[in-house]
């Protein structure tokens, strides 16, 4: 189910001059019982027909696979790393908690039908690009920082381990000769919530420590997070995107998205609140706590992703993605022009009881071949790939329509 909420809107008509092949770009959101997909080629092609489906139901492994793991996509494929392997029925506090901590990598394959189990471990000697951690990972936040994969554990999950097992902290390169994983040091004294990355360096929260990527070390980071906690410059958090000198970012309250100017050194130059996007936050309780997550399709070009609780107490899920354009003014990157694009809302109450409506992580996947895409030209659907190559496809905005179904886009 989905509808469109608040008042008329512009969307988008999109028309396509190439034929394209079908393709498989995900939108996957990652949570403790099930990891989620939609299809984004499907939601610019047909707009209102594409749904969220579960790509993988965890509560059906009772144990075999784990849960809470973080997530890392290399090329078109997904792999799975840390977590623990939690039984059916267990409670807040387990003595078997810590063997049940995992180590081992799992990869995803989604040519599997959803009967089968679609995660499977990869051994020794497989040719999986993703190794074995070092060690394992509690709830691990993982995050990228120029092409490197980092992995955090954050807490025990189930609360019975009297503290982290080490090594906390490890980075993959995957542009190696031999990709493979590297212990780093850790030196936050509390566990890690959340973060803000940038960049090459990671504020963590609540310790407000700064993980520098290129020196490897751990630094204050008090003189950065004054910036935002006083006066009317909005916290970022999460993952951000940046692009021609801006980085953009969620606001710690999830109530706006923001464009940043930093030097090299964190110091914030300007920032815009980008209030054309203001929509998406619209119709969520303010009491009730919610959740953004931005990713990057290429070229200037976004998918915003905000999930949230409704009063009476059902999950909902608005997808937007936009396209911004910079013009510099002197040395300097001036506010960037906002082009929203499709907006979709999804009424998710249908998975009220797994209990999913906190998530871990938002992450894209192109499961196509990249070397196919002008072979295969018939339909059309196109990939991330080419979202990313074709940021300047024809776009044609017109006027929302509130006498048509409300969920349908313009045709």
């Amino acid at each position: 189910m989905c509808e469109r909420r608040g008042r008329e809107v512009c969307t988008v008509k999109i028309r396509i001059r190439i034929q394209m092949a079908r393709k498989e770009c995900y939108l996957y959101v990652q949570t403790i019982p099930l990891l989620l997909r939609l299809n984004l080629s499907d939601l610019f092609e047909s707009g209102s027909s594409a749904e969220f489906e579960v790509a993988h139901n965890y509560r059906t492994s009772d144990g075999r696979v784990p849960i809470g793991m973080a997530c890392i996509v290399v090329g078109s494929k997904i792999y799975m790393v840390g977590g623990e392997k939690a039984q059916k029925g267990s409670t807040l506090y387990e003595p078997d908690e810590e063997n049940w901590l995992n180590s081992d990598v799992y990869f995803f394959d989604h040519t599997k039908p959803e009967s089968e189990d679609r995660l499977v471990p990869v051994r020794d000697g497989d040719s999986a690009v993703v190794g074995r951690l070092n060690g394992p990972k509690t709830l691990p936040m993982g995050f990228t920082l120029e092409g490197k994969f980092y992995v955090l554990s954050t807490r025990p999950f189930l609360g019975s381990l009297p503290e982290l097992i080490p090594p906390v902290f490890e980075v993959f390169d995957p542009t190696l000769p031999i990709p493979s994983w590297k212990i780093l040091p850790y030196q936050p004294k509390s566990a890690v919530m959340d973060y803000f990355a940038w960049g090459h360096k990671v504020l963590t929260f609540p310790g407000l420590l700064i993980f520098n990527a290129k020196d490897e070390k751990w630094e204050n980071g008090a003189a950065i997070s004054k910036q935002f906690t006083y006066g009317r410059t909005p916290f970022p958090m999460g993952a951000t995107v940046e692009f021609k000198g801006v980085v953009f970012a969620v606001s710690m309250y999830v109530n706006c998205l923001v464009a940043y100017v930093l030097d090299a050194s964190g110091i914030l130059n300007a920032h815009w609140v980008l209030d054309e996007l203001s929509e998406v936050f619209e119709g969520r309780p303010i009491h009730i706590p919610c959740q953004g997550f931005l990713t990057d399709l290429g070229g200037g070009r976004m998918c915003f992703l905000f999930s949230w609780e409704d009063d009476g107490r059902n999950w909902n899920i608005r997808v937007q993605v936009f396209q911004v354009s910079i013009t510099t003014v002197g040395d300097r990157p001036g506010r960037p022009v906002v082009h929203r694009e499709i907006m979709r809302s999804f009424d998710l109450r249908s998975w009220n009881h797994y209990n999913v409506m906190m998530i871990e992580s938002v992450f894209l996947c192109d499961h196509s071949n990249e070397s196919d895409i002008e072979a295969d030209a018939s339909s059309g659907s196109y990939s991330c790939v080419e979202l990313k190559k074709r940021a300047g496809h024809a776009i044609e905005y017109v006027e929302g329509d509130s006498k048509k179904p409300k969920t349908t886009l313009p045709e």
